[in-house]
């Protein structure tokens, strides 16, 4: 659509923003454990670089505007990956929430259902399953007017539904 509506050809921002910076998913200490790091607004960025001691560094660095940022993205990634590397994620996150800073360990989604600020937010319909039991269905990751919708009953068996009406039905909690 940008290219379309705009002629801008849009390249491939992995984990970037065109809007925050940093922002990314850095390797942490352990095996294959990653946290995911936003820095939204130019508070955040100053208490990251209080953080890292990024102010040694960079003498200015705390007046950097997210332009600023952006175009140094590169030299953060680094600086970041590196005070990251000998953090253990879920310390890490947590150290960085504490902070103002939107931080949160990238976790398999079969340990989703563990995830204490999912459970929180209601992002699960407990439901039971005929054949597998109970199971935490995951429900929408948005909301819409402030609702968020969640399942209302669980997957069906395999020909269960054949003939009937594919509309989905939701639960607005």
């Amino acid at each position: 659509v940008e290219s379309t509506a705009n002629a801008v050809e849009l390249g491939r921002p992995g984990n970037r923003s065109e809007r925050y910076a940093p922002q990314g998913v850095y390797a942490t200490a352990g095996d294959d454990e990653w946290l995911a790091v936003c820095v939204d607004s130019d508070s955040s960025w100053r208490a990251l670089v209080q953080l890292l001691g990024l102010s040694a560094d960079l003498a200015i660095a705390e007046s950097w505007d997210v332009s600023e940022r952006l175009a140094r993205h590169d030299d953060i990634d680094r600086r970041l990956s590196g005070w990251l590397a000998s953090r253990e994620a879920p310390k890490a996150a947590e150290m960085l929430q504490q902070h103002g800073i939107a931080a949160e360990q990238v976790i398999p989604v079969s340990d989703l259902d563990g995830n204490r600020l999912l459970r929180e937010r209601g992002f699960f319909s407990p439901l039971d399953h005929p054949l597998a039991g109970p199971v935490n269905y995951i429900g929408l990751p948005w909301q819409r007017d402030g609702t968020r919708f969640i399942p209302t009953s669980p997957a069906p068996l395999f020909g269960q539904h054949t003939g009937q009406s594919r509309d989905i039905e939701l639960h607005q909690i």
